[in-house]
């Protein structure tokens, strides 16, 4: 009875250390849009305020999709400019929002559980990017 219940006494401890683990080591989250269902792109104003919530065409979010995809977003990395624009995903784990850079940067950021991560889309996506969100209301540079 002893020895169950000292390796019992273990658990909590192997608990905390992977506990510690993810929350000191981990530094990359995954995200994917390909499965989302529908796409809201806000336009803030420098006070944060949103001034145009409009719904993209299914050939926009197609194309978006396909833009952002799926890949890692790694917490902290930038201090890019990434507010002004919400790309407002719809899925099935949920709502996923990104926020694009409103400089010259090819920079995304997204929120999860209240950490900023960032990844990298390259410059001639992020100018077909730009084309797209332009249609909506979005002009560059914006929260800069």
């Amino acid at each position: 009875m002893k020895i169950l219940t000292s390796k019992l006494a273990i658990i909590p401890l192997i608990i905390l250390l992977l506990i510690g683990y993810f929350v000191f080591f981990v530094r990359d989250i995954p995200y994917d849009v390909t499965t989302a269902t529908a796409l809201t792109v806000s336009i803030r104003n420098n006070q944060g305020l949103a001034i145009s919530n409009r719904s993209v065409s299914d050939a926009d979010l197609d194309a978006i999709k396909h833009l952002l995809g799926q890949g890692t977003g790694v917490l902290n990395d930038s201090t890019c400019l990434c507010v002004g624009v919400d790309l407002i995903f719809d899925t099935a784990e949920g709502e996923m929002v990104f926020h694009p850079a409103g400089d010259d940067t090819d920079a995304v950021r997204f929120v999860y559980n209240g950490g900023d991560y960032y990844f990298h889309i390259g410059a001639e996506n992020k100018a077909q990017l730009q084309e797209i969100l332009e249609r909506y209301g979005a002009v560059w540079p914006f929260g800069v």
